[in-house]
């Protein structure tokens, strides 16, 4: 999905859209990669849908990335796992919740700036969502970094979601350009409140 394998020939949006009432829908083994907003998407109402084994922001054997503005946005969606996925060479890995948008270099900014291409677009919370076993900012081998700017962020507006287990562990690692967090919990908007 916005790629042959190969070669970056993405859409001008998002790559999968799961929308309201999508329910209990498994996204599994595809490459979305090239795409300019998020690879995949989980928002408003998707609930109890497994998003797993896909390659996001890569090649089809994840040995170089074709990146998306970003990997996988899980906003106002409750109950939904996110598995085993490899999600490397995108602005931002994966994002639960809401605060972030994507500048047309597909740079990180805050919600609040006019240039966005994604924006918050509600106040329901985000809860209930499980990422496990992901691998953010690696190749396929899980030897090389494909780097992101940010790895994995619990943004605004969400609560009680569970990001790796002593068993299903998150590989994050590599994560080293601009921003350079693994794991930022909170929000980027420097006024979340005005």
């Amino acid at each position: 999905v916005g790629t042959n394998g190969t070669d970056d020939i993405g859409n001008g949006e998002i790559g999968i859209w799961l929308n309201q009432d999508a329910h209990e829908n498994t996204v599994t083994k595809n490459v979305a990669s090239g795409n300019d907003a998020f690879g995949i998407v989980v928002a408003d109402g998707a609930t109890e849908n497994t998003v797993s084994e896909n390659f996001v922001g890569t090649n089809s054997a994840g040995t170089a990335a074709i990146a998306n503005g970003g990997g996988i946005w899980i906003r106002q969606a409750n109950d939904n796992k996110v598995i085993s996925n490899l999600v490397s060479g995108n602005s931002l890995g994966i994002l639960v919740g809401t605060a972030i948008g994507f500048d047309a270099t597909r740079a990180i900014v805050d919600r609040y700036n006019n240039d966005a291409t994604l924006k918050h677009r509600g106040s329901d919370y985000t809860t209930g969502n499980k990422l496990l076993g992901n691998v953010v900012g690696l190749n396929a081998a899980r030897n090389a970094p494909l780097p992101a700017s940010l790895g994995i962020a619990i943004g605004e507006n969400a609560r009680d979601n569970l990001i790796g287990s002593p068993v299903e562990y998150n590989l994050v690692s590599g994560n080293t350009a601009t921003l350079g967090y693994g794991i930022l919990l909170g929000t980027l908007a420097a006024n979340p409140d005005e």
